[in-house]
């Protein structure tokens, strides 16, 4: 039978479904000694997959500030902690592919095996997405020029009096005003 040596809340005495196993909380001491009694049981609760909301109720908390006890960085930084501890050794992350396919590009280099050593630069750039990454660059330069080219073109059907009054420029003697005056031809 599992002893219950922290304090309980007022809900806890009321529905045992509350109660929190002295291991869990030991372990989130060992990883966050920092926190207070209601922070640990957020955590907890936040461990064991319960929304924000009803975490933040069932630690003790009251009100409706969830999201002020939530990002937290001491309780964001317990919950990291606690995600990085209880994480299974056996699952299978990106980290843990990268390093097994750097393990065999040192064997192949050891061997003088370039075969296979292209083989795992090929994975390698395929898991760390750097072989993607210039394709994308490359399709979104031919967008942006494609949209200048067809701004450069709306803008050349334009009449000047248009492009004139969207740039705000005046000119000195306006197309539409004429000039009335006498002229007289003057010989040197």
């Amino acid at each position: 039978m599992m002893t219950k040596t922290t304090m309980m809340t007022s809900d806890e005495a009321e529905n045992p479904d509350l109660e929190i196993p002295d291991d869990a909380l030991a372990e989130i001491i060992g990883v966050a000694p920092s926190l207070n009694e209601r922070e640990r049981r957020y955590v907890y609760w936040r461990m064991v997959g319960t929304p924000p909301l009803e975490a933040f109720t069932k630690s003790g908390y009251s009100g409706s500030t969830w999201k002020a006890v939530e990002t937290r960085p001491k309780i964001r930084e317990a919950i990291m902690a606690m995600h990085e501890k209880l994480e299974p050794e056996w699952r299978i992350t990106q980290k843990s592919v990268v390093g097994l396919l750097m393990e065999a590009v040192e064997m192949s280099r050891r061997k003088d095996q370039a075969g296979n050593m292209i083989e795992a630069a090929r994975a390698l750039s395929d898991i760390t997405g750097v072989g993607a990454a210039a394709k994308l660059q490359i399709q979104q330069d031919m967008n942006v020029s494609v949209e200048h080219r067809q701004e450069a073109q709306m803008l050349n059907q334009l009449p000047a009096h248009y492009l004139e009054q969207m740039l705000d420029i005046q000119r000195a003697l306006p197309h539409s005003n004429i000039v009335e005056a006498e002229y007289e031809e003057v010989r040197a």
